[in-house]
């Protein structure tokens, strides 16, 4: 037994009469909700007869809706609508019986107006239809391998799953968090029939064998499978809890005729250097002057030094050449 309810005598048996209890129904029903959440489930399908309901009605039940509504399982009555509060649950109803106007009319007497709309409802009848190629979209199996036959579950689950994936997609809610398709792997079917839960697992999609006696247990037992798309759903509802806080923009514009805030740096000026900078500065009064002067006045020199040691006959020039800048100019 789990040690986290050892302490709890309530729970301690197995006993089938205590999923009829208000207060074991509500705790069962928490776990569930607890249980499905960490497993990443995205839709909870049921089966009705002998499920949902204690009773197998077989598809001719001749008493009032009444009658019937008081036959369904406390642990639904609480289930309902704790899955139906999660934006990114979905529970859904599967029966083979006919009787659909029936079964509307147990859950608007079992749940509110609010819950019940919630509520996918698939029966054998021709409100859906189902294609082969959406089949194999939601399940990854090829239709030859899978069994569309209205004789099992699978053709109910894969068109819930539908329904359900345009209903979350559509719910403000799950922005960016859901924006993944549902698959058969994000499904859980709980049925009474071990056949259907056999064959809906053959063709990828969990199933649970509803047993009052044993249920609580295999379902704590349920491995935490996918483990990568456990931590995809907590990066998107970090990312959805970010989108739905308040935004605030601090927009800094540079521009010339508008100054920036002052920042208390002393900011480099940079700028196109001017052809002054290419001239050599020579003058002692201040006035920059060519190279071509300063070349002139220097020539004298150069001169002199290469004339050293030179013949007499040689040609030199003075070691001083007056250069008048006003004729220059």
């Amino acid at each position: 037994m789990d040690p986290m309810y050892a302490e709890d005598p309530v729970l301690e048996t197995d006993d089938e009469h205590d999923m009829e209890d208000d207060h074991v129904a509500a705790r069962m029903a928490h776990e569930t909700v607890e249980a499905l959440s960490e497993m990443g489930c995205r839709l909870v399908c049921i089966d009705f007869d002998a499920t949902f309901v204690k009773v197998h009605t077989n598809g001719e039940w001749s008493q009032s809706a009444d009658e019937l509504a008081l036959q369904v399982r406390a642990y639904f009555r609480y289930l309902c609508p704790l899955l139906t509060e999660k934006s990114q649950l979905t529970v859904a109803l599967v029966t083979f019986s006919p009787q659909r106007d029936l079964i509307e009319a147990v859950l608007q007497l079992c749940f509110e107006p609010s819950v019940a709309e919630k509520i996918v409802l698939r029966c054998n009848d021709s409100s859906w239809t189902l294609q082969a190629s959406d089949a194999e979209t939601f399940t990854g199996i090829d239709a030859h391998h899978l069994h569309l036959d209205r004789k099992n579950k699978v053709s109910y689950v894969v068109s819930a799953g539908l329904a359900a994936c345009k209903s979350q997609q559509s719910d403000p809610a799950n922005y960016f968090l859901l924006h993944e398709a549902i698959k058969s792997a994000d499904v859980l079917l709980i049925d009474d029939c071990p056949d259907n839960v056999t064959i809906a697992s053959q063709c990828g999609i969990p199933g649970l064998h509803f047993e009052p006696a044993s249920f609580r247990e295999r379902l704590l037992a349920l491995d935490k499978q996918q483990p990568s798309r456990l931590r995809r759903q907590k990066l998107a509802k970090a990312l959805s809890r970010r989108l739905q806080q308040p935004v605030t923009l601090q927009i800094v514009c540079a521009s010339p005729t508008k100054p920036t805030k002052p920042t208390g740096r002393t900011r480099m000026g940079f700028c196109t250097p001017s052809p002054v900078t290419k001239l050599k500065v020579t003058s002692r009064v201040g006035r920059p002057r060519s190279k071509r002067c300063t070349k002139f006045r220097i020539l004298p020199e150069r001169v002199a030094m290469k004339d050293e040691g030179a013949s007499d006959t040689s040609f030199s020039l003075p070691s001083v050449l007056t250069w008048n800048a006003a004729e220059a100019e």
